[in-house]
């Protein structure tokens, strides 16, 4: 008996030291997976609607026509329009979320969860069949022209919109201006001259605005893209 129960302690102490690992593991190959399939998703419908309408696709009579857009030229009624008549087309759509009290999510930073940012009154979200959740933000074309695209992997609830940034919620920009040297409507790294142990440290910091950019979910995004859409080994968010 006795040493039938250093046996089964034994094996609890491995299982207790390996289950958690391979859980992990498993999550992180789910939303690698998730995260790829998306990525072509977006891309493909960026080159098709720039084949049909060309690079500058919003017309400035309508960027131009939001009175209550704010001072970066961002406003709710523009992203819905151009999400609507330009890209809907191109996804298999679950649910609108058609007012703006609907547009807010909540960005919480990994292995930290006092630290918050609310997004509201400037996104336009939906969700696709497949369950993942796009939030699509378009920049008025007299300003600069950029679009960006929140990528949640987690359901979103009327209940629950937080999201942890890196783990299950991503962003891409698309750079429609001077900046974006190729001409087209691409999934862009920006400030390639950023290292990626700076690129580490902005994706889980609360310091992770020295551009007065996007959430550390851009920069954790980054890490995935420069490593060919897959999570590299030294990716600073746990899963």
């Amino acid at each position: 008996m006795a040493e039938v129960l250093i046996t089964l302690g034994i094996i609890g102490i491995v299982a207790a030291m390996t289950i958690p690992a391979m859980l992990g593991s498993y999550r992180k190959k789910v939303v690698e997976n998730k995260l790829k399939v998306t990525y072509s998703m977006i891309s493909q419908a960026l080159q098709k609607v720039q084949g049909i309408y060309g690079l500058d696709f919003v017309p400035d009579e309508l960027s131009s026509s939001y009175e209550n857009a704010n001072v970066n030229g961002y406003s709710w009624e523009l992203s819905r329009d151009v999400f609507e008549h330009y890209f809907a087309p191109h996804f298999n759509i679950a649910k609108r979320y058609p007012t703006q009290r609907d547009s807010s999510i909540t960005l919480v930073r990994a292995n930290n969860d006092a630290a918050t940012a609310v997004h509201h009154n400037l996104l336009y979200i939906v969700t696709l069949n497949n369950g993942v959740t796009l939030a699509y933000q378009q920049q008025n074309q007299r300003v600069q022209s950029s679009m960006t695209w929140f990528v949640m992997l987690k359901p979103r609830t009327e209940k629950d919109y937080t999201f942890i940034e890196g783990k299950d919620i991503f962003i891409f920009r698309v750079e429609r201006s001077d900046r974006n040297a190729t001409g087209n409507m691409a999934l862009t790294v920006n400030y390639p001259e950023l290292s990626r142990d700076k690129l580490k440290e902005y994706c889980t910091s609360s310091s992770a605005r020295p551009y007065n950019y996007h959430e550390r979910a851009y920069f954790c995004t980054l890490l995935i893209l420069q490593n060919g859409m897959e999570i590299p080994d030294d990716y600073p968010v746990r899963f």
